[in-house]
């Protein structure tokens, strides 16, 4: 047991490796914990430009610590602010990873614009929840 959770976290963080290399791109993720299912949340910056867009990714274990099999339409995914939108809220898991692209569009007026904010992704599956921070930054910069 102890081996498949040592692997669980090496295919993670060895996508994080993979996934960040040599660019300049902020990754940001977030490690649920507790009994029961866990996620582990990974998006592939911290800043989101207007008009800009993150890969977001879910690794989803059971609770044994061993990736969750395939499924269909299972993980959710959800932001605090509605102007982010999701290729695809509820994802399919594939070999324990859910993944999706978010976007974001300033809304505000040309002549007015917002202030930059902070925005709450997260990904929901069976009870197991897990969050990353990310900033949403305004046309005005």
């Amino acid at each position: 047991m102890i081996l498949k959770k040592l692997f669980a976290i090496f295919i993670f963080f060895s996508f994080i490796v993979a996934s960040v290399g040599c660019s300049e791109d902020k990754p940001v993720y977030s490690l649920s914990n507790g009994t029961g299912y866990n996620i582990n949340l990974l998006v592939s910056d911290g800043e989101i430009s207007d008009g800009g867009s993150i890969s977001i990714q879910a690794f989803v274990t059971d609770p044994n610590g061993d990736p969750v099999p395939d499924e269909d339409s299972v993980v959710m995914f959800s932001c605090s602010q509605n102007e982010m939108k999701f290729y695809d809220d509820r994802c399919d898991i594939k070999n324990g990873f859910a993944r999706t692209t978010a976007t974001w569009e300033d809304q505000s007026d040309d002549d007015n614009p917002d202030p930059s904010m902070k925005a709450t992704i997260s990904a929901t599956y069976k009870g197991a929840i897990s969050s990353v921070q990310v900033i949403l930054v305004s046309k005005a910069f």
